[in-house]
């Protein structure tokens, strides 16, 4: 029976065991290959920005001289329009030298000469030279791009690791570099994937490509640069520079600029016009001059704002290598640990066959508690700097719990379905209705029932008067209104043996007055026998029927093979029963045994026949006819 295999196999670990390993798979491959990269992003953002408001804490010591948009307003009508002359930077770091500042870093790239003012690039080039603690920046751009030097050209100092000095650098130099290249730094932030800017690069690697025509050329050894962070962090400030590539960074607020900032008019304007008032503002500072001007186009999608200045970059960049707190990227893979306790505690609920409403439940409390488990973990990673994308995770929670769900689901009903075929032709519908919603129906049980057996006499001679055909057609009437009135009383229809028809009560739900509905069926079916005689041709009405009824003990379940089962009942009860019913033709039509009397709730016309020895038992039973004296 096909829908029996389905249900067992549903119900064994089998289907769960293997979509639990099916799930644990997916999950390890779209972690290693990637599918889900746009959840890890968002869920590493939210890691960010949570760490961001709850653990940022900004450097004390670093200041922003912002560009702004006032600054490039009400400085035009003395300098132009914006670029301003070099004399201009010149200005302000002469006039703040007092200050005792401890590094200038210039986010502007200054690189190629103002041909229109000469004397401002000289000004600004001498103004430098005197600076020791000014640095510059740098970008390295793709070949054919920018000024192309040959690694030959590059002053000593300026990489942090030389390659073959054929080999072609193509950069956007700062002005002047060659005199002062231990202080300059690249300032090239590479976004994600995605666009977004979460890491900043801590060295620039330009591999050594062979060039077909120039074999000589090709070198196993890699141009590195310095990148800004690293010039002013490690050259500096003597601070310890990670061996990562790059870092992943703490931003130090949820803020899009969370560091004290001056507009560089008002730091102008103090440079022109020093005041001791101001002294505390720049002392022992590191002044990081940059843009948030929208025009200048130096504003970058992170983590915490879509439009974040560059200098913000840069300056969180500088501020994780002296505080040492970047962000650790731990791979992901470590997050399966949670997977996989889902998927155990799912599988060991669902080899419980709970029903599917309790196991619901269940399963919702237990992705809850492993949710719960995750939520209180992240936190815990992220404050001593661990950083996961946890997005993945999160779905295959959902993923796994759906799944299961749907698995229970589809295992429900499939046991309705078959509970449905299956005890549709015992019992009435709406007590099969009632037994659809369990999941221990036909499993073997022993408990008290009320046997009836009953049985055509005469009908030997009957089924001589007719033709096969007839006999059957008859048969099948009579049995038709005598079922539809077991099932009215919520009998069991067990088996048709021949002529004869076995019914029980108490099984497969309890009923307590089983006795009294087998006592009313037992009537109703007399009824139906003459109503039927009546319907039947003279010659045909000589025939009648006994009913036997005991109740007792019996083992209740499913009995046979796959290819055929039968829920029936088995014991000592059932031949009683039987035997009751084959005694009826000498002592009357409907007989019971003393247990069922015991067991009616009501009075019933029951007459005692006495003491009766049954076929194959030693010991008589006291037996009462229903409605005769």
């Amino acid at each position: 029976m096909r829908d029996v295999k389905s249900v067992n196999y549903l119900v064994s670990p089998e289907p769960a065991r293997a979509l639990a390993i099916v799930m644990l798979v997916l999950a390890m491959l779209s972690q290693w290959l990637g599918y889900l990269q746009p959840l890890s992003w968002y869920s590493l953002d939210l890691s960010t920005r949570w760490h961001a408001a709850n653990n940022g804490r900004v450097h004390p010591d670093i200041l922003l001289i912002d560009i702004d948009d006032e600054s490039l307003t009400s400085m035009a009508p003395h300098f132009g329009s914006w670029p301003w002359p070099r004399s201009v930077y010149a200005y302000l770091l002469e006039g703040l030298q007092d200050y005792q500042v401890k590094s200038w870093v210039l986010d502007v790239l200054l690189t190629e000469a103002d041909n229109g003012r000469p004397e401002d690039d000289a000004y600004w080039l001498e103004t430098m030279s005197r600076f020791p603690n000014l640095y510059l920046s740098a970008v390295l751009v793709p070949a054919g791009q920018g000024q192309l030097l040959q690694g030959s050209a590059l002053p000593a100092g300026l990489a942090l690791q030389r390659g073959n000095p054929q080999q072609t650098i193509a950069a956007l130099w700062p002005l002047g570099f060659s005199a002062l290249p231990e202080r300059v730094g690249m300032i090239n932030a590479v976004p994600d994937a995605d666009g977004i800017f979460r890491r900043y690069p801590l060295q620039h690697r330009v591999p050594a490509l062979p060039e077909s025509n120039k074999p000589e050329m090709a070198s196993g050894v890699e141009w590195v640069f310095a990148s800004m962070p690293w010039r002013v962090a490690g050259n500096n400030l003597g601070t310890a520079i990670p061996t990562q590539p790059d870092l992943w960074l703490t931003f130090q607020g949820a803020e899009a600029v969370p560091y004290p900032s001056i507009s560089f008019a008002k730091a102008l304007q103090l440079a022109l016009e020093p005041s001791a008032d101001f002294a505390e503002l720049f002392k022992d500072k590191i002044l990081i001059i940059g843009s948030s001007a929208v025009g200048l186009a130096d504003l970058k999608h992170t983590a915490i704002a879509p439009q974040q200045p560059g200098m913000v970059l840069l300056a969180t960049a500088i501020d994780n290598l002296l505080q040492q707190n970047a962000l650790r990227r731990q791979s992901d893979s470590w997050l399966l640990i949670v997977l996989i306790f889902q998927l155990a505690g799912l599988l060991f609920l669902y080899k419980k066959q709970t029903g599917f409403g309790r196991y619901c439940v269940l399963s919702a409390g237990w992705t809850v508690l492993n949710c719960v488990g995750l939520l209180l973990a992240l936190p815990a990673f992220l404050q001593i700097g661990w950083l996961f994308a946890s997005g993945p995770i999160w779905l295959w929670l959902v993923l796994s719990f759906a799944g299961f769900n749907t698995l229970a689901a589809l295992r429900e009903y499939l046991q309705r379905q078959h509970t449905t075929r299956l005890f549709g032709r015992f019992l009435d519908p709406r007590v099969v209705a009632s037994l659809v919603g369990q999941n221990q129906i036909g499993a073997a049980e022993k408990c008290q029932i009320t046997v009836l057996f009953t049985d055509i006499r005469g009908f030997t001679s009957l089924s001589e008067q007719l033709d096969a055909t007839e006999v059957m057609a008859l048969l099948n009437r009579y049995f038709a209104m005598q079922v539809n009135t077991l099932f009215q009383h919520h009998a069991t229809l067990d088996k048709f043996i021949g002529d004869a028809i076995m019914a029980f009560w108490g099984a497969p739900l309890a009923q307590p007055n089983q006795a009294d509905l087998a006592l009313q069926a037992a009537s109703a079916m007399v009824e139906n026998l003459q109503q039927f005689k009546a319907s039947l041709p003279a010659a045909l009405r000589q025939f009648d029927i006994g009913i036997g009824i005991h109740t007792g003990e019996a083992v209740v379940g499913m009995l046979g093979t796959e290819q055929r089962l039968e829920y029936t009942a088995i014991g000592d009860t059932v031949n009683i029963a039987s035997r009751l019913e084959s005694v009826s033709k000498t002592y009357g039509r409907v007989l019971c045994s003393e247990q069922t009397k015991q067991a009616l709730s009501a009075g019933y016309p029951l007459s005692a026949v006495g003491e009766v020895q049954l076929k194959g038992r030693q010991a008589g039973i006291q037996v009462y006819r229903l409605g005769e004296e």
